[in-house]
């Protein structure tokens, strides 16, 4: 009896063991799991980078944000990045939604707004009376959710003007580019720029982005040659006074096959222009200005409104990746006219 008393005890004994050594086994296997997630997967687990950001990640399926949130840019959109990027949402450029500023502060050379794009640049103005102001939120609801954040209001006597050199912005128009602008007019002047690095026009070498006719959407690229402009673009339609409007440009390089394009809200405006005179290398005539063609005193063809988004690639982007930020761009700021 007693020897099967001892049996029974050491069965007893020896389950309990295998149970705690099941139960320390599983919790091993938990506490490894982070560590597979972070290690065996790629460093970042299931993560968007790790499996394609693209369609997980900002790119699809976070595309309102992507374009004005979080650094500089997001790969996800296209694969290039930005070198000029002006976010009205963030002047600072530190993806804080412009929590230093109050709503009616004038952008100022000590309190600037600044390129979050690749290269280093500010864009401020000393003169009080040529000062735009940010406005928090943007006094027009046509901005959509991107308003809610800020626009840097034009009067039509305001500009800014790059704390860089008359080199810094010569990619503009030395190479293959595109731009995008975010803006709505609120006045009719003949001519109304949103940057520019030519002044005056036809005879010097730079590069302009705005409109013109009045409020036709317009993009020239000058040589210096006169009138062998690179390129010289106008859209057809007008920009609808207090509307959203999104203005897209792409310049190719000089060669046979190479163009220039004009989009007005996504629409085609004049398209597949050649780029017969060839690029300038030369730096442009005066430093890229905002809102103005003219830096000295913003005294030459000031837009009048409201800017939203300003960014431009040194690439002559695809099809694919025009209409892609378009998308991000239209999601973010609400369809185009509103």
């Amino acid at each position: 009896m007693r020897r099967l008393a001892w049996a029974l005890w050491t069965l007893v004994r020896l389950n309990a063991f295998e149970l705690r050594a099941t139960l320390a086994m599983a919790l091993g296997v938990l506490c490894l799991l982070p560590l597979m997630a972070s290690s065996d997967l790629g460093g970042a687990g299931l993560a968007a980078d790790s499996i394609g950001g693209g369609s997980l990640g900002g790119g699809a399926l976070g595309g309102a944000d992507k374009p004005v949130k979080g650094a500089a840019w997001d790969a996800d959109i296209v694969a290039l990045s930005p070198t000029l990027l002006l976010d009205s949402s963030d002047l600072d450029g530190d993806d804080t939604d412009n929590s230093a500023w109050s709503d009616g502060d004038p952008i100022t050379a000590a309190a600037p707004w600044t390129n979050k794009g690749s290269t280093s640049d500010t864009f401020g103005q000393s003169t009080a009376a040529d000062q735009p102001t940010i406005e928090i939120p943007c006094p027009s609801a046509a901005g959509g959710d991107g308003g809610a954040a800020g626009c840097v209001s034009f009067d039509g006597g305001d500009c800014l003007t790059s704390a860089g050199t008359t080199a810094t912005w010569k990619e503009l128009h030395d190479s293959a580019e595109t731009c995008f602008v975010v803006l709505e007019p609120t006045a009719s002047p003949a001519t109304g720029y949103y940057a520019a690095t030519m002044n005056p026009l036809n005879t010097k070498v730079g590069y302009v982005l705005g409109h013109t006719g009045p409020d036709k959407a317009y993009s020239l690229v000058g040589n210096g040659g006169g009138a062998a402009f690179s390129h010289d673009l106008l859209s057809t339609t007008t920009e609808t006074l207090n509307s959203t409007h999104l203005v897209t440009v792409k310049t190719g390089p000089a060669g046979a096959g190479n163009d220039g394009e004009l989009w007005l809200n996504r629409t085609s405006e004049d398209t597949e222009e050649p780029i017969a005179a060839a690029l300038s290398s030369a730096n442009s005539d005066v430093v890229l200005t905002i809102g103005s063609r003219d830096p000295s005193g913003c005294s030459a063809n000031q837009f009048s409104g409201y800017l939203y988004y300003l960014v431009c690639f040194n690439s002559a982007l695809s099809a694919g990746d025009i209409s892609t930020i378009e998308t991000a761009l239209e999601s973010r700021y609400g369809s185009m006219p509103n």
